[in-house]
């Protein structure tokens, strides 16, 4: 069995390897690492990643509702307004010939975005986020209500109720749509294999990085992180994903160390729920390089990504 093991990793080090030969060694690393880590320092890793503001959707029956907003008129419904995290925001419905409605979006501190802030980040990242407002994420983002006519039968008045009882008796739905996720993906972008953590801007968009790679018998071996942006296409869980991006890899092969830049695809089918659940993915993920004595080289590859959105 260990055998077997051993050989399998060799192998899979012959993969890595074939894909990064492709390309000449970056001379010039440092300064591409630099200019990313001093990109986050200046924004703060939630700003950069999250932003400072959620998209709300707003449907309601009848449709054609004025959504005012802070006592702001910003539209009739259906309709998706841009709200700042960090506050928490007065919503009123109103249409004539129907009961106004009205409710409070709350915000909440995400661990996800505090906790990696706390501890893998330099305190001016801490503090950029935090005066950004970044760590706040609304408590939901897609808002269904039905209004009454006004005389029919129903409670219209929801001062002082529990926010369960609120919402009951407004006919008033609220969801939050995940748009954090984290997989683990075989083969992929990675080459063999990386944990990755995927954020959705809005529907059609999601941008990721991973860390990967494997080691070897000789106590070296592959560090890749893979960053990608993609395209999702379709409506509902099921999405078809088309994408491009980036490889750095850094290589330890005894006494010598190098580090690698290559491109890459996604071109493959997504499944993930609006709401938190399990995620999957399958795609075609090919890497492209440059090599001065072969020039463009290309390298079919492929991968399968399970985890779980948040």
């Amino acid at each position: 069995m260990r055998k077997r093991f051993a050989r399998r990793k060799m192998q899979l080090n012959s993969i890595l390897k074939e894909a990064l030969a492709m390309n000449k060694p970056l001379a010039n690393h440092h300064v591409v690492i630099c200019l990313i880590v001093l990109s986050v320092l200046h924004t703060g890793c939630a700003t950069l990643i999250k932003g400072t503001s959620e998209e709300v959707e707003f449907v309601s029956n009848p449709p054609e509702v004025e959504v005012y907003v802070d006592g702001n008129l910003m539209g009739t419904t259906p309709v998706k307004l841009k709200l700042e995290s960090k506050k928490v925001h007065q919503v009123e419905l109103k249409k004539e010939g129907y009961d106004a409605m009205a409710f409070v979006v709350t915000k909440h501190v995400g661990m996800n975005w505090f906790i990696p802030d706390l501890v893998f980040w330099p305190p001016i990242s801490f503090i950029r986020d935090a005066e950004s407002g970044a760590w706040y994420s609304l408590d939901f983002n897609h808002v269904d209500a039905s209004l009454r006519k006004v005389g029919q039968p129903g409670t219209k008045e929801s001062a002082g109720l529990p926010r369960s009882e609120e919402v009951e008796k407004l006919s008033l739905s609220t969801k939050r749509t995940a748009y954090n996720s984290f997989y683990f993906e075989a083969g992929g972008n990675a080459v063999v294999a990386s944990f990755n953590y995927d954020r959705l801007f809005g529907e059609s968009f999601a941008g990721r990085v991973g860390l990967g790679g494997i080691g070897n018998e000789y106590g070296g071996g592959v560090v890749a992180v893979p960053m990608t942006l993609s395209r999702l296409l379709g409506t509902g869980a099921h999405k078809f994903e088309l994408g491009a991006g980036a490889i750095y890899a850094r290589e330890y092969w005894f006494w010598e160390v190098n580090n690698y830049l290559s491109l890459t695809g996604i071109v493959g089918y997504r499944y993930q729920p609006k709401t938190k659940g399990g995620v999957f993915r399958v795609g075609f993920t090919p890497i492209f390089g440059f090599n001065p004595e072969e020039g463009v080289l290309f390298f079919p590859w492929g991968g399968v990504s399970f985890g779980v959105a948040f």
